[in-house]
């Protein structure tokens, strides 16, 4: 109270409550001249076709127009990612959201363009480049945003739901003498079962999370449980070693990883009591097909899993390293991005290398013999050189911290992690980097963990604080 004068106080004016007041309404005047803005607008338009984009390409890889359907020699989904690049400019002009792994990846993108200059294949290099830029734009744009990272994740399941629903319908029914799903050209099974391994993860990340209501918790554990199971068994039934080992991989984590009351993760959790039953089922199940005829399904697993049959893939990779080893620039500098496929050619064995002319005579967008490396490292390493591998290896050392961090910051937050390890082994046997969705799930990794740094930072200085009192 101030005093006037002949005995009276007078209430001073609250000039700061007026100011807070104004400013608040200047502020949702400036939010309501900011929606019109041409950069909110390209940012919102970036976030629409990301998220069309993460429903539209599983489906659009088991369509049978997928191959034949392209303007010159690109695809239809080179042009929509390129739509997304020119439309995420609104996102970076407006903010520009830290993320791990973020420098390795620029330089990963910078030197690639550089190797462009002595490549032997510019056009599929600049494809792979493509690829590696979307990764930072697509977790970029959904940086910051919970909500839309929670659509585009629905998005991506919607997408690879109906994408294995397609596929089972275009593949061959399994028969007495081989148990296997066998699908039309143009669909890999190992990419298509390393797709639906994706799903299995989010799927089972919804049956071991929380939710509000005992009504809705049921509805979303046996609804998520009952679909990962049905996504798992078509894994099986595509003959894919490397989705099963990507489906056991990322699930494993999300089952057995979790923080524990002190803030650490721990691997022991109760839901392994659910492994016996789990195995005993599973025995159970294949008891009958192992008394059929249907027997190939089991001698292709026996042999991989037990017998080290890799398909031929054990020549591929022997010939590739013999092509990196060839000359002292392939080590160095690397061929030049996009060359492996058909500069290692010329070191395959005589079957693989009919193979190779088998499948140029087949794909209209290749002119010469090709081999895919089924190995990112090896694509890498002969593409980029022993400079190539060091960012490459960077960046999945600095996604794994970070995946780390995030799930010992949040409780549960293991999906990011899952992912990873889904990545890894499915780029240990598929040719996965230069793959439409190599971006996508990066960034469905990348975006959650954005900011993770710096909850590292506050919780090393609140416990420096903790420690001065």
């Amino acid at each position: 109270m101030t005093y006037k004068g002949d005995g009276q106080y007078v209430r001073p004016t609250n000039g700061v409550g007026r100011l807070s007041k104004d400013a608040r309404r200047l502020g949702e005047a400036s939010a309501r001249v900011n929606i019109f803005s041409p950069f909110v607008l390209a940012d919102r338009a970036a976030f629409i076709f990301v998220a069309l984009y993460f429903v539209f390409w599983p489906i659009w890889y088991v369509s049978e127009d997928k191959l034949s359907a392209r303007i010159g020699n690109f695809r239809i989904e080179h042009f929509i990612v390129m739509a997304i690049l020119l439309l995420s400019l609104g996102t970076f002009i407006r903010r520009w959201t830290r993320m791990p792994g973020t420098w390795a990846l620029f330089l990963l993108v910078g030197y690639s363009a550089i190797t462009l200059l002595w490549s032997i294949d510019a056009k599929e290099g600049a494809l792979i480049i493509l690829n590696l830029a979307s990764v930072f734009v697509f977790a970029q744009v959904l940086a910051g945003h919970p909500q839309r990272l929670r659509i585009a994740r629905l998005s991506f399941l919607v997408g690879l739901i109906f994408m294995a629903a397609f596929g089972v319908s275009r593949a061959e029914a399994p028969t007495a003498s081989d148990f296997r799903l066998l699908f039309p050209p143009g669909i890999d099974p190992n990419q298509l079962a390393v797709q639906i391994a994706f799903a299995v993860m989010i799927l089972t990340s919804v049956t071991v999370s929380r939710s509000e209501g005992v009504k809705m918790r049921t509805v979303r554990f046996w609804g998520s449980l009952v679909l990962s199971v049905l996504l798992a068994g078509v894994v099986v039934l595509s003959g894919s070693r490397t989705g099963i080992l990507a489906v056991i991989a990322g699930s494993s984590l999300l089952l057995l990883l979790r923080k524990d009351s002190s803030g650490r993760l721990r691997v022991w959790h109760r839901r392994l009591a659910w492994a016996p039953a789990l195995a005993l089922v599973g025995i159970l199940g294949v008891q009958p097909l192992m008394a059929s005829k249907s027997a190939s399904l089991l001698e292709r697993y026996q042999e991989g899993f037990f017998k080290g049959d890799l398909a031929g893939r054990d020549m591929v990779w022997r010939a590739g390293v013999n092509y990196f080893a060839s000359s002292t620039r392939n080590v160095l500098t690397g061929g030049g991005v996009g060359s492996f496929d058909e500069s290692v050619v010329d070191y395959l064995d005589r079957p693989l290398y009919q193979v190779a002319v088998q499948m140029a005579a087949v794909n209209p967008s290749r002119l010469n013999p090709y081999f895919a490396p089924h190995n990112d490292l090896l694509r890498i390493a002969c593409d980029l050189g022993m400079m190539g591998l060091t960012l490459f290896v960077i960046l999945y050392v600095q996604l794994g911290m970070a995946c780390m961090a995030k799930a010992s910051a949040d409780r549960g937050a293991t999906l990011p992690l899952a992912l990873l390890a889904t990545v890894l082994v499915g780029g240990m046997a598929i040719d996965l980097v230069s793959f439409p969705v190599y971006p996508i799930v990066l960034a469905l990794i990348i975006a959650p963990c954005a900011g993770t740094h710096a909850w590292r930072a506050n919780s090393i200085r609140q416990n420096a604080l903790a420690h001065s009192h």
